[in-house]
């Protein structure tokens, strides 16, 4: 077993055990010994999700705690996403240095005219249209606006390209600063 799978299964034991072996008293109140490994267990969670997915990795959280009849009773700010499991009322706001950036969706493909000779692909786009053509077993794909074809080795190949061009597009609308 590899030492980041042994991370995840102590931080999830943690996170299983702790609460019956060290539970909150009445006032919700835990023993200082359970807040070091629930905090143990924060560390190795973020941790692990920034190695899984770095990009998309708040910087900070603003948590907010709650009584049990929802009156807001305290705000704190955490560089790592706390975890209670003790039944605390709680809001977790992801902070973000940059926000994240959204996904364009894929292109979505249709079968076009079709004969002996071509069989033709299109996905329409607000900025035209992308046609694939595969024309006695050569496939080509046209971009939109009249910018040109080019040959692919398959039609996988040209729908990745396609999806490739049309994204760039998109993110060439955005600005970083509005003029």
């Amino acid at each position: 077993m590899d030492r980041i799978e042994d991370l995840r299964l102590a931080a999830s034991a943690i996170r299983t055990y702790m609460p019956d072996t060290l539970p909150a008293d009445k006032d919700g109140k835990i023993h200082f010994a359970r807040a070091l490994a629930e905090a143990a267990a924060a560390v190795i969670e973020a941790h692990l999700d920034d190695r899984a997915n770095p990009a998309t990795k708040p910087t900070a959280w603003l948590v907010k705690l709650f009584t049990e009849t929802g009156m807001l009773l305290d705000t704190r700010l955490e560089y790592v996403k706390p975890y209670y499991g003790d039944g605390r009322k709680a809001e977790f706001v992801a902070l973000w240095e940059e926000p994240p950036r959204p996904e364009v969706k894929q292109l979505a493909w249709r079968k076009g005219y079709c004969d002996e000779v071509v069989t033709i692909t299109q996905a329409t786009t607000i900025g035209g249209n992308y046609q694939i053509r595969v024309l006695q077993g050569t496939v080509w794909l046209d971009m939109p606006e009249g910018k040109g074809a080019a040959e692919f080795p398959s039609t996988d190949d040209a729908i990745e390209a396609a999806q490739i061009d049309h994204e760039r597009r998109v993110w060439a609308c955005f600005n970083e600063r509005a003029d």
